[in-house]
């Protein structure tokens, strides 16, 4: 089973009552939308992008995208073009770990690998207050935002891992959160770093 979107305009599945399960689409309208909100039908059901009636992923026409889900599983290619991609989970206070990094709302190197394009990836919420965990990846290629805004004194956000950029910016937002870098992250391939607000 599975949803498979076919759109040649802007595309939102926004409602508080989705459950989605298994998630394709192909948004073919140039600078077209695509929206997802999905609310497991149980509290750790993930948002699966995966292969639905021969449609692999998600793929828009340099759209931006943004995937809401509390638990997120990408077996396929996201492709958005020069689209901005946003992945992040419904509840603003769940924990986000990234390449092998500790949290609920989690994303792998080799799930990242999978995020085609050349947008800004956002991860986290404009309203986030959860811990961020960040493990180890090298020559990130697409600008990169790692936000928990909200965050509180008492919250960390902790890189853990060594991070490089090939030439591209990244930044972290922990908010009055405890940002840590207890590795290398390097930008000697012409990027920039930021740890304050987005």
């Amino acid at each position: 089973g599975g949803i498979r979107l076919s759109a040649g305009g802007n595309a939102s599945f926004s409602g508080t009552g989705n459950q989605i399960d298994l998630l394709a689409a192909a948004v073919t309208g140039l600078g077209s939308s695509f929206n997802v909100s999905s609310y497991g039908r149980i509290f750790t059901d993930p948002l699966v992008v995966g292969t639905v009636d021969g449609v692999a992923g998600i793929t828009t026409n340099n759209g931006n995208t943004t995937l809401s889900a509390d638990f997120l599983d990408i077996q396929a290619n996201i492709s958005t073009g020069s689209g901005n991609l946003q992945l992040q989970p419904i509840t603003p206070s769940q924990s986000i770990g990234l390449f092998g990094g500790s949290g609920n709302f989690n994303i792998d190197d080799t799930e990242f690998g999978r995020l085609l394009g050349t947008g800004t990836v956002t991860i986290g919420r404009t309203d986030g207050e959860g811990n961020v965990e960040v493990g180890a990846l090298s020559g990130v290629t697409r600008d990169l935002v790692v936000q928990s805004p909200n965050m509180e004194t008492t919250g960390t956000f902790v890189i853990n891992g060594a991070l490089s950029s090939s030439g591209r910016d990244m930044t972290f937002n922990a908010g009055a959160g405890q940002f840590t870098a207890n590795a290398l992250v390097d930008l000697s391939q012409s990027g920039t770093l930021a740890t304050g607000a987005v």
